[in-house]
């Protein structure tokens, strides 16, 4: 378990929660409310003991009061993910990290450099064992990285070539059984200094609707069988508009797995 990329997440979910909370002070006083007459929805606006209706020419006016209630529904979860996550952070710096202290002893690390070496080997032999892949439209497969791997995306290529120059092994798109329902993840990836598995999902497109649904669908279904966000599931996201970075993946590489 990575610490400091749990820490990060905190950092990240408490930016968060001010910018919502920022961002909701400027909106519009009240609260939208939907209802449905025959075939024809009504917009009003409740301000606690009264309402008043929106014509459909102050459709910006409910827009931004539409908006105004995902972000605070938003807000309201980003808060409940912020306080879990402090809870356990708090556990888990209480447990003793006794084998860090072997590390910090001469008269042990010596002793244990076979060991890694050993270690990896094995993961490298790992990397480049066959395995069951995505047989999906391969014609979509036009990056070709520096491992050798054909990925589907410039976005996967800069994951693949990051992890490729820190010496971490992972395999594309390796098939993963979840019970009656079979993934497969971007990258499978062995950590070299513990020898377990994780993954890491990368989500291209979170400003198109269709496919934020499906991502939010998949990430059920990972947590669902214990495969978890910041636990041993990474996720990346991006926009049109806000790509991802090399500066991101190298923060996340060294987050988790150093």
């Amino acid at each position: 378990m990575n610490l400091n990329y749990l820490l990060q997440n905190r950092n990240e979910l408490a930016q968060k929660i001010f910018e919502l909370q920022k961002e909701i002070k400027q909106a519009p006083s009240g609260d939208l409310i939907c209802t449905q007459n025959s075939i024809y929805t009504k917009w009003y606006v409740s301000f606690g003991s009264t309402s008043k209706y929106i014509k459909k020419k102050e459709r910006k006016y409910a827009e931004k009061l539409a908006r105004k209630k995902f972000m605070k529904f938003q807000l309201e979860e980003c808060k409940q993910e912020l306080s879990v996550l402090n809870e356990f952070i708090v556990n888990l710096e209480k447990i003793p990290r006794k084998s860090q202290q072997l590390l910090g002893d001469r008269r042990y690390i010596e002793l244990l450099q076979p060991f890694w070496k050993k270690k990896a080997v094995q993961c490298q032999e790992w990397m480049f064992e066959k395995y069951e892949k995505n047989r999906k439209h391969p014609e979509k497969l036009i990056h070709v990285t520096k491992s050798g791997h054909a990925v589907r995306s410039k976005s996967e290529m800069l994951i693949a070539d990051a992890l490729f120059a820190n010496d971490i092994p992972f395999r594309y798109e390796c098939e993963l059984s979840l019970g009656e329902v079979t993934l497969y993840p971007d990258f499978t990836i062995m950590n070299p200094l513990t020898g377990e598995v994780v993954y890491w999902e990368h989500f291209g497109m979170m400003d198109v609707v269709n496919y934020v649904n499906n991502c939010f669908n998949k990430l059920n279904t990972y947590a669902q069988n214990g495969i978890i966000p910041t636990i041993n599931l990474i996720t990346t996201y991006e926009t049109e508009g806000t790509p991802l970075c090399s500066l991101k993946v190298e923060q996340v590489i060294k987050s988790f797995f150093t």
